[in-house]
């Protein structure tokens, strides 16, 4: 959703929060970048909220290596998080990386399921 030639993210997480789930991307999206977000701000032009998404409600924080969204779903299962961060924050907060890069791929803190690290628990 990063537009060609833009520096920051906020605008794509702009962009990304009016868009459906992820499950629901069309496979054009996998085109070169330049094609692939000529055509995603196309279907962006007809969005619609859907199942009591409200797009106003996420939140959406940017700092320098951190970028931060609480994606609104709808009024049953509340928003889902977005981290995005860098190396330059990870260094910076090495516990809370770690924490986020764990919670990312292994959700439940209570399994007891021997799995790969970055194996999604399920």
């Amino acid at each position: 959703m990063i537009a060609p030639g833009e520096e920051e993210i906020a605008s794509a997480l702009e962009r990304c929060n009016r868009w459906g789930p992820l499950e629901e991307w069309p496979p054009e999206i996998s085109a070169p970048h330049y094609r692939a977000h000529e055509h995603a701000l196309r279907l962006l032009e007809d969005f619609v909220p859907a199942d009591g998404r409200d797009p106003g409600r996420t939140l959406i924080r940017c700092d320098g290596h951190l970028a931060q969204m609480a994606i609104h779903m709808d009024e049953g299962s509340g928003y889902r998080q977005w981290f995005l961060f860098d190396d330059v924050w990870a260094a910076a907060h090495p516990e809370m990386a770690a924490s986020l890069m764990r919670f990312g791929a292994h959700w439940d803190p209570r399994c007891r399921r021997r799995h790969a690290r970055l194996t999604h628990c399920g």
